[in-house]
């Protein structure tokens, strides 16, 4: 894992510096504090977005993140590797039979294999497409295995979550508002202009937008019922 996060570092085109340093500090606090990737995952997810910059979209800094988050939890961890909390049953039937089916879906993609050219991890319709498209579920469901080998306190770890979610919530929304005083107005509900905030792949098209802040919502309602003061209701 260090190894392919220092090469790409090593490759990535924009800010590679301030990046990198980024990095350090994060690894650092990790180290301290293992369950605070809960909260910065969660809040770097929707905003953490330098495609327009890079121009790197196959693999991105949320990348560098995860999988600085799994070298430095697993390096860290003195919990034997297939030691894991229980899960329940039918849990566990849905996480395998959801991995099958994007496993599946990848191949199919996938294969044959395109020629590793100029056009191959350039643009949408590279079958190496499947990879980017794909990456985003297999990250999540290895975090999910690496916070089942942590001994977290599951109340610490609820909170630390539901505490991120509304950071990049709240990220995401200053973006839309900014954007929509930047170009349409912030009361201008009947012009065409759409926003895409800090999400530059709906330059494309798509839906990636409302789909985070529909499923951010009950995070958002659960940050209420914990946190019952009026910067949580705010």
């Amino acid at each position: 894992i260090v190894i392919a996060l220092v090469v790409a570092l090593f490759r990535y085109p924009f800010a590679q510096i301030p990046l990198t340093l980024g990095l350090l500090v994060y690894g650092a606090i990790l180290y301290l504090y293992p369950s605070i990737w809960l909260v910065v995952v969660p809040a770097l997810l929707p905003v953490f977005d330098f495609a327009p910059w890079s121009g790197w979209f196959f693999f991105d800094e949320l990348d560098f993140v995860v999988l600085l988050t799994l070298a430095v939890g697993l390096w860290k961890s003195d919990i034997p590797l297939l030691e894991t909390r229980p899960v329940p049953r039918l849990l566990s039937l849905a996480a395998f039979l959801l991995a099958l089916s994007y496993g599946v879906s990848l191949m199919i993609g996938l294969l044959p294999l395109d020629p590793l050219d100029a056009n191959a991890f350039s643009n949408y319709y590279s079958r190496y497409n499947s990879l980017r498209m794909s990456k985003g579920f297999f990250e999540a469901l290895a975090l999910f295995l690496f916070f089942l080998r942590q001994r977290y306190d599951e109340s610490l770890a609820a909170r630390n979550l539901i505490f991120g979610m509304v950071l990049g919530v709240a990220g995401t929304v200053t973006a839309v508002v900014w954007e929509r005083f930047r170009f349409s107005g912030l009361w201008d509900f009947a012009s065409d202009f759409r926003v895409t905030a800090t999400f530059s792949g709906m330059h494309n098209g798509g839906n990636d937008l409302e789909a985070y802040l529909v499923l951010a919502q009950p995070f958002i309602v659960a940050a209420m019922i914990l946190y019952p003061n009026w910067l949580a209701a705010l």
